[in-house]
């Protein structure tokens, strides 16, 4: 059985967290630990808990591939993260902490002390980013972005579901006032998959979900041909999760997405197809 190190003081990342007013309440917290030289699966189902006020607020586990995500998380807050314990076999092993596309946000001396402060940008990589919705339709109107707005909000899905969650109805009731109250707007909306299952499945899944998406925004009044929906399977993936390549849950989540592009309808432009 591996010998476990007692957790020493200090043994913790203080993430301090600024945040500016505007920002949404919640998000979720997602990252990845690596080991140089890597010397995974030592991590692996270890407990990594976020921490207010020397409490723990939020508890999850590091999977199978280093990854983390803690959800539900509030802004605005400061708190730290702890794990554990770790190995006797990684002592005086250099760490780090990835964003899930991989980029390096900080780096963690175990011969030093095990803690830093993140910074709002670092937090920002480690965190779930949606548009803000609202600001960006402000901008699209006045011109600044151009004739064609991408919103940032994806929907996810579970694994084989085109199902829109409760919670991202509101955000679907949100998209069709947007429709309403600006009838040169129409919307294209683009549904993924991730690589699990079968190719053709997961094309006529996608399909599926923007349909789905297009159903709904029907039913809350807005006309179907201001409305175009494509479904693009396991085709443009956000990370390297294609066919053979062994991924988290959490990775092949980040591909059951669907996207949102707003476009100004121009006077003579024929009406989008559905």
């Amino acid at each position: 059985m591996e010998k476990l190190l007692p957790k020493p003081v200090g043994f913790f990342f203080v993430l301090a967290v600024f945040l500016l007013a505007g920002c949404v309440s919640k998000t979720a917290l997602q990252g990845k630990i690596v080991i140089v030289p890597q010397k995974l699966p030592y991590l692996v189902h270890q407990k990594i808990h976020l921490k207010r006020n020397d409490k723990a607020a939020y508890t999850t586990e590091i999977d199978a591939f280093g990854f983390f995500e803690f959800t539900g998380v509030k802004r605005r807050k400061t708190y730290s993260i702890e794990l554990d314990s770790i190995p006797k076999k990684l002592e005086g092993s250099v760490f780090y902490i990835a964003s899930m596309d991989g980029k390096k946000i900080k780096e963690i001396d175990l011969r030093k002390a095990f803690e830093f402060r993140l910074l709002p940008l670092e937090f920002d990589a480690l965190s779930m980013q949606d548009d803000d919705l609202d600001a960006k339709i402000k901008e699209f109107k006045s011109g600044a972005i151009g004739n064609e707005l991408l919103v940032k909000k994806y929907i996810h899905y579970e694994t084989g579901s085109y199902l829109i969650s409760k919670e991202n109805r509101k955000y679907m009731n949100a998209i069709a006032s947007v429709l309403k109250n600006n009838s040169q707007f129409t919307l294209r909306v683009n549904s993924h998959a991730d690589a699990t299952g079968n190719d053709d499945f997961n094309l006529a899944l996608s399909v599926k979900r923007a349909n789905e998406i297009k159903n709904y925004l029907v039913k809350k009044g807005i006309a179907a041909n201001r409305i175009i929906t494509y479904g693009y399977g396991e085709s443009r993936p956000l990370n390297s999760c294609t066919n053979g390549v062994p991924c988290s849950e959490l990775q092949h989540r980040q591909n059951r997405r669907t996207e949102f592009v707003f476009k100004v309808k121009r006077q003579g432009d024929v009406s989008v197809r559905g």
